[in-house]
């Protein structure tokens, strides 16, 4: 949760993340008020909406989930590939790794055995 301070002439904002005690809200406010605590403007200025605006249908519309099965489906895709690829590395490394220890055994048993 946080607490936002806005400023509708100025157009800036303040927030506060952390506590919500009475006192941590009034210092916060009196920080805002004073200028000890920063402000920051606003990406784009803000606007009651038209008196015609649907808000139910403007809210939904806002909100409703992206369509991006496609982009969900290549990602995995992708994901899925650099991990096959990655696992196939580390498989590659093993088997290298492991047949040269056994070289490197038989090396030894062959210089003690002399």
């Amino acid at each position: 949760p946080t607490v936002v301070a806005y400023a509708p002439k100025k157009e800036r904002y303040a927030t506060l993340v952390g506590r919500y005690s009475a006192a941590d809200v009034k210092a916060f406010l009196r920080g805002v008020v004073s200028g000890r605590v920063a402000t920051a403007p606003l990406r784009s200025s803000l606007s009651p909406p038209a008196a015609d605006v649907d808000c139910a249908a403007a809210h939904a519309a806002k909100f409703a989930p992206a369509d991006e099965d496609g982009l969900d489906d290549d990602f995995m895709a992708e994901l899925l590939a650099e991990e096959a690829a990655a696992k196939k590395a580390l498989e590659e490394e093993a088997a290298a790794e492991s047949k040269r220890l056994k070289d490197e055994l038989k090396a030894s048993k062959t210089t003690t055995t002399k």
